[in-house]
């Protein structure tokens, strides 16, 4: 009760005192002011006067106009993103990460079973699981092992164990693979700027037509692979590579099947088993890191790769043999905290020998996780270019969105390199991560020939290869 009293007497005297300096203050005579005739008023600094009924100015008309024509597109944006503030916001509000760990993963997060759900446009949905284990022998080994299922004619296995630092500085990497799709599309060899919605009288030939046709065909592999990967110095690398493959392609339940609309005897590799033998040596020179490790969650924000590999096929069999190679290029421009960041690659891909001498499937590619906002393979030849620009920034310490615009397309050769006819793809999407690893990328694509293309992956963009055996 006094010490109420006391604060109550001393708030007073301080009001009486702050009262009797202002009194003495507003009969002091005024200090001498610059000449301030013509300045804009305060709160107008930007030039814009206001008229003599004392309204703010009502703007100028290019300024009411800019303001009209994005007002759309701004509702639009903040529409079409009050999903995934909601999504972020359940995510924070209930602490999905730690309940994620919580519910798969032992309580050292050495060991987790989690839930695999994968889907792209014109593949079906996969569910499945991951075992994950890490520190498997005491020298941070990790081993994986994953399986998921899609309907008939549709699933995936993999299994890969390395070695962790118990050889350091060099990791081993030992595993494999199964998969099968049921309906692969096929579009023709070429950059496919021909294209007919219905197939024609007669059958093509892929090797001398490059006229595109929508068809589809079976799809398995099997291959076990074996990768060294030497840390010369910090940032430089030396990679060796190995694998056994054998792929296995055929018509397809869904019409149009490929047989039906392309010459099944000028489809190299189709309906017969082909098997070889690959390796690779690649030379890797990689700063990529994230730029302020203990705020942003990012895998990387800042930083450079450089990529270069050569590798060779030996055919077994009747199966030929040729070489392969390409170039990895990335650039990570980190702009402020969140992240804000910009993200380029060039991915340039290529094979020697004829295509009378290649499986269809194993040319390069692009269309779906490389040139987003077009069906996954949807061109194919010897040589293969892709640049990608995106931005992406945060909309929570865990989640991030991002813009992008992919641009790309093949050659018959090196020395038909152009930058002519073009496939562009564009759209955004969203990034969920835990304070530990990366979790899923969404993304909604389209493209300069139209088409809406939805994706998840469970790996980020600028670290998936093309699918190479």
């Amino acid at each position: 009760m006094w010490s109420r009293l006391s604060s109550l007497r001393y708030a007073s005297t301080l009001l009486v005192i702050s009262a009797s300096h202002l009194m003495s203050v507003a009969h002091a005579d005024p200090a001498p002011t610059p000449d301030v005739a013509g300045a804009p008023l305060p709160g107008n600094e930007s030039g814009q006067t206001w008229n003599d009924e004392g309204e703010p100015p009502e703007g100028s008309l290019p300024r009411n106009l800019g303001r009209a024509v994005l007002f759309i597109p701004k509702s639009l944006a903040w529409l079409l993103l009050q999903p995934v503030r909601g999504a972020v916001y359940v995510y924070d509000r209930y602490d999905l990460e730690n309940r994620y760990y919580e519910t798969f993963y032992n309580e050292s997060r050495t060991f987790g079973i989690v839930p695999v759900i994968e889907y792209a446009t014109g593949f079906s949905i996969m569910v499945g699981g991951r075992l994950i284990a890490k520190d498997v022998f005491g020298a941070q080994e990790n081993y994986t092992m994953m399986g998921a299922w899609g309907g008939e004619y549709q699933s995936r296995a993999e299994a890969w164990l390395d070695s962790g630092t118990r050889f350091d500085p060099v990791t081993v990497t030992v595993g494999g693979n199964f998969d099968r799709f049921a309906r692969l599309a096929f579009y023709g060899i070429g950059n496919n700027s021909n294209r007919l919605d219905m197939p024609p009288p007669t059958l093509i030939n892929p090797l001398v037509n490059d006229t595109a046709v929508q068809t589809f065909y079976r799809y398995q592999e099997m291959r076990a692979a074996l990768t060294a990967d030497w840390r010369l110095i910090d940032d430089f690398h030396l990679l060796a590579h190995g694998a056994v493959t054998g792929i296995v392609t055929d018509e397809s339940t869904k019409d149009p099947s490929i047989e039906t609309v392309y010459n099944p005897m000028d489809l190299v590799g189709f309906d017969e088993m082909t098997t070889h033998v690959y390796g690779q040596l690649e030379a890797r020179w990689d700063t990529r890191r994230n730029a302020v490790p203990t705020w942003e969650t990012t895998q990387y924000s800042t930083g450079y790769l450089v990529s270069g590999y050569v590798g060779g096929v030996q055919g077994l069999g009747d199966a030929h043999n040729f070489a392969h190679y390409g170039v990895d290029l990335q650039a990570f421009v980190h702009l402020a905290l969140g992240p804000r960041m910009l993200w380029f690659r060039f991915l340039g891909e290529g094979v020697t020998g004829d295509l009378n001498e290649i499986p269809f499937a194993e040319l390069p590619y692009l269309g779906g996780d490389f040139l987003r906002g077009y069906d996954f393979a949807r061109f194919r030849d010897r040589v293969s270019a892709l640049a990608v620009a995106q931005y992406t920034w945060d909309l929570s310490r865990f989640t991030n969105a991002y813009l992008f615009v992919d641009a790309g397309r093949v050659y018959h050769s090196i020395e038909d390199a152009t930058l002519d006819d073009m496939n562009v793809g564009f759209g955004g999407g969203i990034e969920l991560q835990s304070s530990k690893s990366f979790l899923l990328a969404a993304t909604l694509a389209s493209s300069i020939d139209g088409g809406v293309f939805v994706s998840a992956v469970l790996a980020p963009y600028h670290s998936q290869v093309p699918r190479w055996r």
